[in-house]
Formats: C-alpha cells, structure tokens, sequence
C-alpha cells in the first residue's frame, strides 16, 4: 500500500505543469501558488518555467490563457510583461482588470521612487481597473481593499479609511482586511478623531493579521517596520528574512533587509537583497545607491601600511578608486602608481599624473570628474588636523547663532523623510531633533557605522530644502 502511494506521489505533476494545464485558473489557483511557494522557494523556479512556456506560445494561447499569463507573470515580478499581456485580453474574464490594477499598482509603486507625477496616473489607471473588475463580477469587497490600499499609498489614508469602512460581511474576517487595516491607522498617526492610540492599535491590526496567515506579506512587513522603529532588530530581521522568500517581489522588504545585513557586516548578503532590487526595478536610486557602498564595503581589503587621513572627510579620502568607473587606461595607470583611495589620488597633481605612462588628457578629465563629485581635487592633499580644528571652532561660533527655541529645531527628524539607512544612523547617535541634528559635523555623522557620502549629502540636501539648515561647521 505504501508503495502505491509513493509511486501516485512521483507521479503528481509539478507546479509548472499544473500551471500551464489548469483550465480553471482563479482566485484558488493563486492563492495555491503563492502558498507552495512560501513554503518552498525553489518553486519560484517552477513558476518562471511555467511564464517561459506560455510566452513560446503566445501568439496561440486563447484568452483565457493569455490571462492566465499575465497574471503569473505578475506573480513572478515581470509587471511590464504583465500590463501589455493583460492589456490585450480586457474582456477575458473579471480576473483581467483586478490583475491589470494590481500590476499598474505595481509599477506606480516603482515610478514613485522616480517622480510622483510618474506615478500618479498609474494609480488613477489601478482604481479604475479595480472598480471595472467589480462591475465585471469580481468580489466587491476584494475590489475595496485594493483600493484602499492604492488610495494609502499614493498618500490619501482617509479615503483609504473610508474604502475599508465599506467592507462588511465575510471579507472583514479576511487576513488583507485585517493588514489593509493595520497599514492605513498606521497613516492616520496625526488624526486622533479618527483613531485613538495610532500606534498600539496598528500592531494589534498585524497581529492578528499574522495570526491569521504567518505568510502574509503585508503583515510581515508591517511587524518588521514596526519593531524595527523599536530597536527590536533581530525581530525585524527574521521577519524581513520571511517575508523576501514570498511573491511578488517585495522591494522595500528586500531593501530594509540589506541594511539590516550591513549592519551586522555581513556585506555579501545585503548585495545579494540589492541586486534582487535592481533585477526588480533597474532603476531603483536606493538600491543603487546602496549596492556601492555595500560592495565596497565587501571588497575592503587594504594592505598593510596604507595611508589614512585624519580630516573632517576622513571617509571621503578612503574611498576606493575601484568603487568609480573608470576607463581599462585610466585604471590601469593608478595601479600603475600605486593609488587606490581618493585620497592618495587627490595628494597628486596634474603633472604628475600626466607624465604616467600611457596616461592622457582624456583620462586626466575622468579623474577630475570623479573627484569633484566626492568635493575633492588634484593636489589638494588631506585636510591638515588644526584647519580641521579651526573649522570646528568656527562651526562652534556658527551654532551658537541658532535660535535654541526655535520652534524648527525642536522638530522631529522623522519630518525629513529620511531612507532607512540615513534614519539608523541619527537613531544610534540618538539625534532625535532637528535641533540635535544641525549641532552635528559631517565627521560625526561620517564616523557612524555604514553612513556614507550617499546619505550625508541626503541629509544635507532636506535640510536645506525643507528648513533652510545647515550641519555644523558647513
């Protein structure tokens, strides 16, 4: 008997045939999906064959196929591919416009990291695809939580609040209520008319959201975020670590879990979390920004002896002339001379440089460009330590002209927007205020674990945007 029943196992087709033969593709069938996937990752694979075969075939496939298709090439991260399958079946079925929403909600999500003017008539384009999938017969109360969730992001929580107020019956008991829920209190921090206690009735929201289905996305996310902001790291790690295993791709999740991982130094992972990103959303400034310093970071390696700067930029100096791109001739002639951070290469001069071997004017300008993007130039040489003194003398005498009681200054620095990286880093420094923030030097801010030039000029750039501040000394 046990024999029949392995040999009826070894027979049961896989994720990818199932996929590519089920003939009454829905709502079930994708909730299967993500669930096999959750529970194994390698099925992901599976499911990108399945999206391969169906492509082959493109040109044959019914309508109902080509739905089928583009809802799994939404599954597997590929919304471009998703929003023209699905664009061309419109009246397939009313799975077509509720994946159509769901996959132009998507990519607003990534033309927002770009502009939000990008994004905007991509959300307009989800709700309106939402409220065609309800007329069309899909679950009205599967249609309000995605539009609550679309009205949350592109910044409109009341309105989200409003779409969740609608909902009644068994969708309230579903595991998106209960997240969607969890996600728009946790907006609504500054209307206490419409929720009392913000923050503690947000976590009860994905609590019970988590209890309901360890697996869903939304909930995960939303614990790591908060107990993140807790200082409860190694809680949010673990559920970051879970939530990336899911699909679609979690962009933020992937993100938060790189900074967490070059945390604890382990570089190797945090750029595989970006390079999952960028597969993602090629585009991505955060990921792409951040896949440097990590990557630099991995191939820190310097040798025995090599020169150190004591300078206000001291991290500036250190920087690997290999985390730039340069042309093979340019590289070559800085091997050549033995230079590999900025600093050695700002403590030579044109001269110098031009009488290298094979070294020329074309090459001269890439140095000079990569340079005065780090705010440095030939010749200039490491900061001496009393001009560095003196300028922090002079920054003593800057600061005392800020108003102590401003009301600017006694203002969160969560009002920056900051990224999660930026953030870190004045919560170990416990710079709260913005206040305690502008008495702060780009060396102290510099000296901090994993803070780069990327972030010190992030926070230099909204202070003088939004404040018109500076840091100490600047």
């Amino acid at each position: 008997m046990e024999n029949n029943k392995s040999q009826l196992s070894a027979a049961e087709p896989g994720l990818k045939e199932r996929v590519v033969a089920d003939a009454a593709f829905g709502p079930s069938s994708i909730r299967q999906i993500s669930q096999e996937i959750g529970r194994d990752q390698a099925k992901f694979a599976e499911l990108e064959e399945a999206v391969a075969e169906l492509s082959a075939k493109q040109s044959e496939l019914s309508p109902f196929e080509s739905v089928k298709l583009g809802v799994c090439q939404y599954l597997v991260g590929d919304y471009e591919s998703a929003a023209q399958t699905l664009s061309q079946n419109k009246n397939a079925s009313p799975l077509n416009p509720f994946y159509r929403g769901k996959t132009a909600f998507q990519l607003a999500n990534i033309k927002s990291s770009e502009s939000v003017e990008l994004a905007a008539p991509l959300f307009d384009e989800a709700i309106a695809a939402f409220n065609e999938a309800e007329k069309a017969g899909y679950p009205k109360g599967d249609c309000a939580l995605a539009r609550a969730e679309v009205c949350r992001v592109k910044g409109d929580p009341v309105e989200s609040l409003r779409q969740l107020d609608s909902i009644s019956g068994e969708t309230e008991q579903t595991v998106d209520y209960l997240y969607q829920r969890g996600a728009t209190t946790a907006e609504l921090t500054d209307r206490p008319d419409l929720v009392e206690n913000p923050q503690e009735e947000m976590l009860r929201w994905y609590e019970r959201a988590h209890e309901k289905d360890k697996n869903h996305p939304g909930a995960l996310f939303g614990m790591a975020l908060e107990n993140e902001r807790r200082g409860n790291d190694d809680v949010a790690l673990a559920l970051y670590q879970r939530l990336v295993c899911l699909i679609p791709t979690h962009v933020g999740a992937l993100i938060n879990l790189g900074v967490l991982y070059e945390d604890r130094e382990n570089y190797e992972e945090a750029v595989a979390c970006y390079k999952r990103v960028l597969e993602a959303d090629p585009l991505n400034e955060k990921a792409r920004m951040f896949i440097k310093d990590a990557e630099a970071s991995l191939n820190r390696g310097r040798a025995a002896g090599r020169v150190r700067f004591p300078s206000i930029v001291k991290s500036i100096y250190d920087k690997q002339v290999s985390d730039y791109e340069l042309s093979a001739r340019a590289r070559k002639a800085l091997q050549a001379m033995g230079i590999e951070t900025l600093g050695e290469l700002c403590s030579h001069t044109e001269k110098e440089l031009l009488t290298t071997k094979n070294f020329g004017d074309s090459s001269l300008e890439e140095i000079k460009r990569i340079l005065d993007d780090a705010g440095l130039k030939l010749g200039s040489g490491p900061q001496p330590i009393d001009a560095a003194a003196d300028l922090a003398g002079e920054a003593d005498e800057a600061s005392a002209e800020i108003p102590a009681g401003d009301s600017v200054l006694n203002r969160s620095v969560d009002e920056l927007n900051l990224t999660v990286r930026a953030k870190k880093c004045l919560s170990r420094k416990d710079i709260r205020t913005i206040g305690e923030l502008v008495r702060t030097t780009s060396e102290e801010l510099m000296n901090s674990k994993n803070f780069g030039v990327t972030s010190l000029n992030e926070i230099k750039k909204k202070l003088h945007d939004l404040f018109d501040l500076k840091l100490k000394g600047e």
